[in-house]
């Protein structure tokens, strides 16, 4: 369930930055992440109760809807670059510094 709602919260910062999404290595681990969490879903769907299955979905929806909330009182935090490392524009603007120097 843990790991669901982190997916859904994964999903939706990954998602809204789609647009200037640079790095592929990050890209890929994304997508890696969240096919082992569907797998994981998949497999306790055949073997649990349908409940079980209905709680994994349910978790994904939380992580994204406090995803959406926490985004929508702040931007960019300190708790998201550790999620999913710096958004383009910092990683820009770093080079830019590195490049002055």
């Amino acid at each position: 369930i843990v790991w669901c709602a982190a997916a859904g919260y994964m999903i939706h910062r990954h998602c809204s930055r789609v647009p200037s999404c640079g790095n592929k290595k990050k890209s890929v681990a994304f997508v890696l992440v969240l096919c082992l969490d569907a797998a994981a879903i998949f497999y306790y769907g055949f073997v649990a109760e349908p409940i079980t299955t209905v709680a994994h979905v349910l978790a994904i929806v939380m992580g994204t809807g406090l995803s959406w909330l926490l985004g929508s009182s702040s931007s960019s935090s300190d708790e998201e670059s550790l999620l999913l490392g710096p958004s383009p524009s910092e990683e820009e603007s770093s080079s830019d510094q590195e490049k002055s120097q």
